[in-house]
């Protein structure tokens, strides 16, 4: 998702293919779909936020932190963007 689209009142939405199950980001891919497709969380939390509601032992934290691990760069960038932070038109 690139800011643009973030910052300009675009709601994603993140649709399940019919072989999500086969990849090997499944986890993360459920996790995303959970944040944005619920608006009212993809406003107020940051996906990093969002994780940790779920809790330090729960499978969105351990899916969160292995792509953390694998992909530092992306993790960096993009965990911690708030919508209500990047509005312009707020």
């Amino acid at each position: 998702m690139e800011r643009r689209y973030y910052a300009n009142w675009l709601h994603p939405y993140i649709m399940r293919y019919k072989d999500y199950n086969n990849s090997s980001m499944m986890g993360m891919y459920i996790n995303l779909a959970r944040w944005c497709n619920q608006p009212k969380l993809f406003k107020k939390k940051s996906f990093r936020k969002f994780c940790e509601i779920n809790g330090n032992k729960s499978s969105t934290m351990r899916y969160m932190r292995e792509f953390k691990k694998d992909h530092p760069e992306i993790a960096e960038q993009y965990f911690d963007l708030k919508y209500e932070d990047l509005n312009e038109y707020k």
